[in-house]
């Protein structure tokens, strides 16, 4: 008989609007928290992708920690991780603020019993890519041999603490940045040799990239399979008009753009992924189309 292939489901809380918290004695008013965790619930997500574009766990005191935490127990939502994004630890500029609230936010997803950390290198968006709104269309910055130097040490220490807390840190797909093929993350790693670090799967933020790809989705696939241990899932489709471009690609929902699904959950479960299916969508009605992406992917999982 084979082995069940159940991963969790979660659902992102990036189509919530931003809550922020202005300093340690203000907090998101309890009506805001309880109305944001009932539209999420009513979504249809038991479990949640809790990215800090929503809150952000590493600038909460410990009572609003457990405050956070008593609300999601409250309706029934529970964390399969959190997601830091645009704080990357080798920010020219950022770097060292970064790199302290990455160690934060190590300690937050602990108490909030998040199980992973996943993070990443980007940096945050320029103003042309503001401007523009499909930001993926426009270059951002990129990371070289300076910032692969600087990473190894800094990932090694956070691999170490997250260690000390039971936590397995995950490293998101991006492109133009030190994970933006699958070849370079597996370089990243290995330098690092931590055993609670791995890869989140986000094969959508390399397959957009407004440029001729290094990778197919299904070549980065295979390169990262064997340290996946989260994975944010969107689709786009994209086109490509030879022989120089442009290079286009927008949003979809997530039976229907480039990556194939299915054949990446069959290769996943041949290689013993364990880690849950986190799904993403950018623009219009975000919560609907993650809505949608959680009945695809359910019913896809019970004909495995």
């Amino acid at each position: 008989m084979s082995t069940p292939f159940a991963p969790t489901i979660a659902g992102s809380t990036l189509p919530l609007p931003p809550r922020p918290t202005t300093d340690s004695t203000r907090d998101i008013p309890s009506d805001v928290l309880r109305g944001d965790l009932r539209r999420f619930r009513a979504s249809g997500f038991r479990h949640m992708d809790l990215v800090d574009t929503w809150i952000s766990p590493a600038d909460l005191t410990p009572r609003q920690l457990r405050t956070l935490a008593d609300e999601l127990a409250d309706h029934d939502i529970t964390l399969a991780g959190l997601s830091v994004i645009r704080r990357s630890i080798v920010d020219p500029v950022h770097g060292a603020d970064n790199y302290a609230y990455t160690r934060r936010s190590i300690e937050a997803a602990a108490a909030l019993g998040a199980p992973i950390l996943s993070i990443g290198f980007h940096r945050p968006l320029t103003a042309a890519q503001r401007d523009w709104g499909a930001f993926w269309s426009v270059p951002g910055p990129t990371d070289g041999e300076r910032e692969y130097t600087r990473a190894v040490p800094a990932l090694t220490e956070l691999c170490a603490l997250a260690a000390d807390f039971g936590i397995e840190l995950s490293l998101e797909l991006y492109e133009d940045t030190l994970v933006g093929t699958g070849a370079r993350t597996m370089r990243l790693i290995e330098a690092t040799g931590a055993a609670n670090l791995g890869v989140n799967a986000d094969l959508a933020n390399l397959h957009r990239a407004p440029r001729p790809l290094e990778e197919t989705w299904s070549q980065t696939l295979d390169l990262v399979l064997d340290r996946m241990n989260y994975w944010h899932v969107k689709n786009y489709r994209r086109v490509e008009n030879y022989p120089h471009g442009p290079y286009l690609a927008w949003p979809t929902p997530l039976a229907d753009g480039d990556i194939d699904y299915r054949a990446a959950l069959h290769r996943a479960r041949a290689a013993g992924y364990a880690g849950p299916l986190c799904v993403e969508h950018y623009g219009g009605d975000a919560l609907t189309a993650q809505t949608a992406g959680l009945r695809y992917l359910t019913d896809l999982l019970e004909t495995m």
